[in-house]
């Protein structure tokens, strides 16, 4: 184990793009640990939001009280809080533990760990990265590494203490090897479900074993919390759980619409929310979102799996109703995994270009260099009346990252490519 630990080393000390990722992941940390950067995003002052909800609800996995109701049972938990409830199992798993931590001290925890997150994705895919046949490393390669470990969607992941990460950990292990996708994908239904179009071309792919695990999985964390109940007069018990159905529709017009002008979205709903009524918006994203899907359907058919998976993550990044910056760290894995692929196809300087286009800090910045205006913004109302246009690039900066990287994969692995077994 010893001797193993050691190679490990060494082969990161060999990988010179890659201790370039790694130094910068941990630089980034360092900044935020140091209060810097903040008013680099409009969600930058937003702190310890996320985390509070999550040890919140463990909170109420440890006293028998209802998880949907924790933000105003356990007020007292942390600074703020929003009445957004965290999904049962990630509240049970993560939530419970945590929640024996003072609050700070949990963010801090949890927060490192979503560090080491970003940190084994780097490692995962960076040691399957080579130099030329000089012997040197490309330009490209220290360029891409810069930007998949100085990613600043990472930033505002340690201001909420957001758990997304483990879903970018998730897709991380899914895109690593044959052995991992199993538990990429559980540890994705688990915490955050949005991967879940996968299954489709886990289906097409004949990868019957793992559909069979997730769907036992998913049936045991999940069913309990629909038909079983819970009060102090009656105990557990059988019954249809309101507060479960509550939730779940809570959580499904989210998925489905954006709050208007709420500065701190970003993403297509956001982008046509002054084209369309919100319904029209919705069925525009819902008619990407179908395509990527049959995209996904197509790569799998023709062999390519995993192609199929950095699809699906798209899925979520184009039609989520509410997406948020840190949702982006969901491209760390997926363009690791497409720049790093043996065969070289997607070492390019188009792939950098979309690990750069990703990895940067928003224009929202601007609005306070250039005009002064406060941080803590809670409408974009008076950024349009400041620079529309700036406004419009805001919007749009982020989302086109979806369509580009898309397009790519289809245009490389979709056309020409034969279907193998």
């Amino acid at each position: 184990m010893k001797a193993r630990i050691q190679n490990l080393i060494d082969d990161i000390r060999a990988n010179r793009p890659l201790c370039l990722g790694l130094t910068l992941a941990v630089f980034l940390f360092a900044l935020f640990s140091l209060g810097l950067m903040q008013g680099w995003s409009a969600m930058g002052y937003s702190y310890q939001f996320d985390y509070n909800t999550l040890g919140r609800c463990g909170l109420a996995i440890r006293h028998g009280t209802n998880i949907y109701n924790s933000h105003w049972d356990y007020r007292q938990y942390g600074n703020h809080c929003g009445n957004w409830s965290s999904l049962p199992g990630i509240c049970l798993l993560l939530g419970t533990p945590i929640s024996f931590l003072s609050p700070d001290l949990g963010f801090w925890v949890m927060n490192v760990v979503y560090l080491l997150c970003q940190l084994a994705v780097l490692i995962m895919f960076g040691l399957k990265l080579r130099p030329t046949f000089e012997g040197k490393w490309r330009t490209e390669d220290y360029v891409a590494f810069a930007g998949l470990g100085f990613f600043f969607p990472m930033f505002i992941i340690y201001v909420l203490g957001q758990y997304h990460m483990l879903v970018v950990l998730a897709l991380g292990l899914i895109l690593y090897s044959e052995r991992t996708i199993l538990w990429g994908f559980l540890l994705s239904a688990m915490g955050k479900p949005m991967l879940a179009p996968g299954v489709l071309a886990l289906l097409i792919g004949r990868r019957w074993r793992t559909v069979a695990i997730l769907g036992v999985v998913c049936a045991l964390a999940y069913v309990p919390w629909v038909v079983l109940d819970y009060n102090v007069v009656r105990g557990l018990h059988f019954g249809s759980n309101r507060n479960w159905m509550l939730f779940y529709g809570n959580a499904s017009s989210v998925a489905k619409f954006s709050v208007h002008h709420w500065n701190q979205e970003m993403g297509w709903s956001k982008v046509f929310e002054d084209l369309f009524p919100p319904l029209t918006n919705l069925a525009v994203r819902q008619g990407m979102a179908l395509t990527m899907l049959a995209g996904s359907a197509w790569l799998a058919w023709k062999g390519k799996l995993r192609e199929a998976f950095c699809v699906v993550a798209l899925i979520y990044l184009t039609s989520q109703g509410r997406s948020h910056e840190y949702h982006l760290t969901l491209y760390v894995p997926l363009l690791a995994y497409l720049y790093t692929r043996e065969d070289g196809a997607y070492r390019t300087r188009w792939t950098v270009a979309l690990i750069l286009l990703a990895a940067c800090p928003t224009v929202f910045p601007l609005f306070k260099w250039i005009y002064g205006y406060p941080e803590n913004l809670v409408s974009t109302d008076r950024l349009i009346q400041l620079n529309r246009p700036l406004h419009w690039f805001y919007l749009v900066q982020k989302p086109i990252v979806s369509l580009l990287t898309f397009g790519t994969i289809v245009a490389k692995d979709g056309f020409g490519v034969s279907r193998t077994s």
